[in-house]
């Protein structure tokens, strides 16, 4: 399932990766104010998701790609501290969200339907790119990917690129 088709219930769109960050740390830092039990073992209806995972994620890597300043590295370091108090739900959240972004990929690379005419190069490419995304805000934050994982999207990345310039070529 690709990440366009189901997606947790949205609410207003912020205006700017930073607002999008901001919001996404009062969400997970309500699992620590409210007395929330990030691991969902409360009864207090549900843990931490990968929604709230992919929330953080997507808008604080593109600001890290984005953006090289004081600021991005204060409200890196800030949601560094607020995942930490999260401890392993947050973990298995951000881990649970990379490992499907990463397999979509993965799958989505498919040695043989590179080669079809039809093929959406620019779908494959923006959903890299938000990947992309995913992968730099979770070194930030100190997580680190399988290998397996890294391999696999390694692989990936070498096919589309053989498969751009195959296609490049006349």
């Amino acid at each position: 399932m690709n990440e366009g088709s189901q997606s947790a219930p949205q609410r207003g769109t912020p205006d700017t990766p930073l607002q999008a960050v901001r919001e996404a740390m009062a969400t997970l830092s309500s699992f620590t104010k409210e007395g929330k039990d990030p691991a969902g073992r409360g009864g207090d209806g549900g843990g931490l998701s990968r929604y709230e995972a992919r929330d953080l994620l997507l808008p604080l890597g593109q600001l890290i790609l984005e953006e090289d300043g004081p600021e991005a590295t204060d409200l890196v370091a800030e949601a560094r501290a607020l995942v930490d108090t999260l401890g392993a739900a947050w973990i298995l959240a951000a881990g649970e969200e990379l490992a499907l972004a990463a397999a979509e990929h993965v799958a989505g690379v498919e040695p043989r339907w590179l080669d079809h005419p039809g093929y959406d190069f620019g779908y494959t490419e923006r959903a890299r790119e938000r990947l992309e995304q995913r992968l730099v805000a979770a070194e930030n934050l100190g997580l680190e990917l399988p290998s397996a994982l890294s391999e696999g999207i390694e692989r990936a990345d070498r096919l589309l690129g053989e498969a751009r310039e195959r296609r490049a070529d006349p």
